[in-house]
């Protein structure tokens, strides 16, 4: 997690991580000047670049928002942080290659009947959840993304 009092700029450096400031740049549609600009605290991105530099991140875009955790929105004390944080909305960026649909069935099938079936279901879960939720969003975001015909962003 990052830490809350980091700058936009900083929060979205952390979660580019070690992919390469043009190619982030490229996907999300700005130069890399501007994406380098951003960073360094010189510029201030619109709502919907910062959306769409957050889908490329596969972060939700509060993650790069957010001053202060919100009271209430923290994770839950848990042993299983990856099942929260894939169930907060961070997964692959929107450039990942998609899991196929049928694929995607069988796993979800299968986490099921091992659900049903299995005397160690949490534990079970636990290493399925997280990429299965992850695999999921990501491909409901590919399919369904968050703007209208005209490439705004949509307000519901």
């Amino acid at each position: 997690m990052v830490a809350p009092d980091l700058p936009i700029g900083d929060r979205i450096r952390h979660y580019r991580g070690v992919r390469r400031q043009d190619v982030v740049a490229g996907l999300v549609g700005i130069s890399p000047d501007y994406l380098s600009q951003i960073e360094r605290g010189l510029k201030v991105p619109s709502l919907p670049i910062l959306h769409a530099i957050a889908q490329e991140l596969g972060v939700p875009a509060a993650a790069l928002l957010a001053d202060m955790p919100a009271a209430g929105r923290m994770a839950p004390d848990t042993t299983e942080p990856a099942i929260v944080q894939a169930l907060m909305g961070y997964g692959p960026p929107r450039s990942a290659p998609l899991a196929e649909p049928t694929a995607l069935r069988e796993r979800v099938e299968s986490a099921w009947r091992v659900w049903q079936s299995s005397k160690t279901r949490f534990s079970d879960m636990a290493d399925v959840l997280p990429g299965l939720i992850a695999d999921t969003e990501h491909a409901a975001r590919i399919h369904h993304p968050a703007t209208d015909p005209d490439g705004e962003p949509s307000c519901g």
